[in-house]
């Protein structure tokens, strides 16, 4: 099982308007050779469970302007551990190319000795790849205890790249208690209603579901500081994977990262709000506030408090009560 942090890095490049006296002319061309590219990591930290086999590390561009250079580069990089994980390796180096609505999975050469990765103008992209994964090799044993570090060196052969922050990402260990997938099973439609009713105020999307649409169940998954939300559906979709199409349920998903002291937990996040048109209106950041508690093979949460930036105050509040009470079991 992979956790993913949803917090991202910002780099905004800044255009600097040259002023000439000469022409008065206050506008002026960018040349495709003067744009450096930042390569980052993806994120700062994040972590599994102590079984976890493996785990990816996102190397990606920040956010630029215009296309990505066409021609390849080098990256030098160190990784290193600390106890169980002191000998972790790279296993590959992939990226995604979607070509006609099919995704496929290409990889990228490597050099564990030398530590060097070869990044390589894609033929079918016609530039680099905007992103790829680091797959690392982990202990995989239950009880292993430490951490890895994987750090950006140095990039050559492309004076069109530099390094960008974060450059650094630290794996660790993550609590066996408050981690992991939990089931909360339907019983009927009012049960639905009754945890439809609570998230459909920062949920939209679960607003239109009714309990005939669902597979009967939502999944809870705790991860490394981020929490996420899952209602599988009935209906389907065709996804095609490296030329092979396969039918997948379609899902509902919210995202948000969580706290937890003392048995209370606070989620915090953002959902759009959609106008009549469907269209986006808004953005709005929410905090939920609550109680957990982590039984043997059960979880129960209670939902106290859920506000957003516009109700915020006393009695203005998105939800205020203890009716949403959700027991989860573990799958």
């Amino acid at each position: 099982m992979k956790f993913k942090n949803s917090s991202k890095a910002l780099y905004i490049i800044l255009a600097i308007v040259a002023f000439s006296c000469a022409d008065n002319n206050l506008e002026r061309s960018i040349e495709d050779d003067t744009i450096n590219f930042q390569i980052i990591t993806d994120e700062e930290e994040g972590g599994d469970l102590a079984s976890a086999e493996d785990y990816g590390v996102e190397i990606t561009f920040a956010d630029y302007i215009g296309e990505l250079p066409s021609s390849g580069f080098t990256l030098t990089y160190s990784l290193s551990g600390e106890e169980d994980f002191e000998n972790v390796e790279i296993d590959k180096v992939v990226y995604e190319v979607e070509i006609e609505e099919c995704t496929f999975e290409r990889e990228l050469n490597f050099n564990s000795t030398a530590k060097t990765i070869e990044v390589l103008v894609d033929e079918d992209l016609g530039t680099i790849p905007e992103s790829f994964e680091v797959v690392v090799v982990l202990p995989g044993t239950d009880g292993a205890e430490g951490t890895f570090e994987f750090k950006i060196e140095s990039i050559s052969n492309n004076e069109q790249i530099v390094i960008g922050f974060p450059n650094t990402f630290e794996y660790e260990v993550v609590s066996e208690n408050e981690s992991g997938e939990w089931v909360y099973e339907f019983e009927n439609e009012a049960d639905f209603n009754r945890f439809k009713n609570t998230w459909s105020l920062i949920f939209p999307e679960l607003g239109e579901v009714s309990f005939a649409d669902i597979n009967g169940e939502v999944v809870l998954e705790f991860g490394f500081e981020t929490i996420q939300l899952e209602i599988e559906l009935k209906e389907t979709e065709q996804v095609c994977e490296d030329g092979e199409i396969e039918t997948e349920n379609l899902t509902i998903e919210l995202e948000a990262e969580y706290e937890i002291e003392d048995g209370e937990i606070k989620i915090e996040g953002s959902y759009f709000i959609f106008g009549d048109d469907d269209e986006i209106e808004d953005e709005l950041d929410f905090i939920i506030e609550g109680t957990v508690e982590f039984g043997e093979g059960s979880i129960s949460l209670v939902l106290e408090k859920i506000i957003d930036e516009d109700n915020f105050l006393d009695g203005e509040e998105l939800f205020s009560g203890e009716d949403a009470f959700i027991f989860f079991r573990e799958l």
